[in-house]
């Protein structure tokens, strides 16, 4: 017995497995929860192995005394939680956040991720940051679940789920208990989640792949039977009845060969629902096109919730053999949705994900090179044109041009005229208007929808003057004393400028780029 192992009063048993298998396999991804008995009493379940590449199958127990008590624990007013935000970027590029490898202790034996419905690249891809949550991911049946799955019972297949539809990914570990309705597994924490909500079934083991990394086991998941509802130190608990309400998305691929349809549901939770439907939206649209040949993907997604304004976004990514376009999409639309999911007001309530994407098989993508005007003073009342001259990658170039008048408010003034693609101008109207201060995940909403379409190229003008932000609304432009009378809530600030005049007008294809030049107004 290893006292006080994971914490004061947290005993593990150090065993060794005999036989002809664990000899073979060593300590296998998936056994975690697995009851281990001594004449007859149960000691706990397997819940720790040492790190990969051990060369004896030395396990730890973790008691039984201490997996019974998670479902003694008070009930949380709080749905879901289980992990962090965690690095977008790093999520992106396919690369974990942080150095994730276990040293040479006992560390919680890791949970098999059955994944189908995923290309094999974006597999590889997100397999760090499955490897950073403690998981193995690996290939698995799926489509929904397998009719013929056993009852849970000590000693069966328990799987947690976490998308089910078109794409499936459910995290497999062994029962430990059975009580009446309540059910303890895995013998350590799933991702430490506390309370959570989660779709809990059983499943069918496939197979046992034996490696020398860390061999794991194969399953297919079960129909759903029940929730887990915690997620603590010694175990994961669930209760046996109806599943958990899940996060649902849809839409349509189109691509040369024809449109199709996709769904999925993905699990509650603070921080993992956002990165899961990232994933499950990049399987959707990878799987559907040709990554080997240069093209351009057009996306259209709506994210709603009860109560909501719909927030609609448009995107599109352009490149010659960049297999990774139905990340960068897919990842945009996550991360509005992680923006409305973790608030400080709780998740938007019945929130729900609809994307069409568009594959096209000639690229188009534009740099905006320059922006030149007719004239450098103008006086109020005169007419300008601002030319935009941009040039496409392959050859070729074309110049836009916006006429405006002067208006009498710009006397004497100098104005900043910018011409850019939609990042750029969201990035340049946070800039001069000030960031969102909302009140509410309504008012968060509201500010998000306001966001720029991609595909459009953006020409603003901006000007010093008093304004207002308050909570997620710009009031540009107010006499002074208007503004100051006006301050006085912790969610407003004055400003020093704003834009004073935006245009857009629609391009073919993917734009990059951001340029500006200033004009100088005549006093009136």
């Amino acid at each position: 017995v290893m006292r006080d192992y994971l914490g004061p009063g947290r005993h593990l048993t150090m065993v060794k497995l005999l036989g002809d298998k664990p000899e073979f396999t060593g300590v296998v991804a998936g056994m975690s929860g697995s009851p281990c008995s001594i004449d007859g009493k149960i000691l706990g379940a397997l819940g720790y192995a040492f790190a990969a590449f051990a060369k004896e199958p030395i396990a730890g127990i973790t008691p039984i005394e201490d997996m019974m008590k998670v479902m003694t624990l008070p009930e949380e007013k709080r749905p879901w939680k289980i992990a962090a935000e965690g690095d977008w970027d790093a999520f992106t590029n396919g690369v974990a956040a942080a150095d994730t490898t276990p040293d040479e202790g006992l560390a919680p034996i890791s949970a098999p991720m059955a994944i189908a419905g995923m290309p094999t690249y974006l597999r590889n891809h997100y397999s760090p940051w499955f490897r950073s949550m403690g998981f193995e991911p690996a290939g698995g049946g799926g489509g929904g679940h397998v009719a013929d799955a056993p009852a849970l019972e000590p000693g069966g297949t328990i799987t947690a789920i976490l998308v089910r539809g078109d794409v499936s990914i459910a995290a497999t570990g062994t029962v430990t208990t059975v009580e009446g309705k309540e059910i303890t597994a895995f013998g350590h924490p799933f991702m430490g989640g506390g309370a959570v909500s989660i779709p809990m079934a059983g499943g069918t083991i496939l197979n046992t792949m034996a490696t020398q990394r860390r061999s794991f086991k194969m399953s297919a998941p079960g129909p759903v039977v029940g929730e887990l509802v915690q997620d603590r130190l010694p175990a994961i608990g669930g209760i046996l009845g109806e599943g958990p309400a899940m996060l649902p998305v849809h839409g349509t691929v189109r691509t040369p060969a024809g449109k199709d349809d996709f769904k999925f549901e993905v699990a509650r939770d603070a921080g993992l629902t956002p990165r899961l439907v990232a994933v499950g939206l990049s399987s959707v649209i990878g799987s559907r096109l040709d990554v080997g040949h240069r093209g351009m993907l057009r996306m259209k997604a709506s994210i709603r919730g009860d109560g909501l304004e719909p927030i609609d976004i448009s995107r599109g990514y352009s490149g010659e053999k960049n297999e990774m376009m139905p990340v960068y999409a897919s990842v945009d639309v996550a991360r509005i949705v992680a923006s409305l999911w973790r608030t400080p007001f709780g998740p938007a309530p019945g929130m729900r994900v609809e994307m069409h994407a568009e594959w096209i098989a000639e690229p188009v993508e534009e740099y905006i090179e320059s922006l030149t005007l007719d004239r450098s003073i103008a006086k109020p009342g005169d007419e300008v044109t601002a030319s935009v001259r941009m040039f496409r990658a392959g050859g070729g170039s074309h110049i836009e041009t916006f006429k405006f008048t002067v208006p009498r408010n710009w006397a004497g003034q100098k104005i900043d005229l910018v011409a850019c693609d939609a990042m750029g101008a969201n990035q340049v109207a946070g800039m001069v208007q000030g960031g969102p201060m909302p009140r509410s995940v309504k008012a968060l909403a509201r500010w998000i929808g306001r966001f720029r379409d991609a595909g459009r190229l953006y020409f603003m003008a901006l000007r010093k003057g008093v304004g207002l932000k308050s909570g997620v609304e710009d009031h540009a432009f107010l006499p002074g004393t208007a503004a100051v009378k006006l301050l006085g809530r912790t969610n407003q600030e004055l400003r020093k400028a704003g834009v004073s005049f935006e245009e857009s007008k629609e391009r073919p294809g993917v734009i990059n780029g951001i340029t500006s030049v200033s004009l100088r107004v005549a006093p009136y």
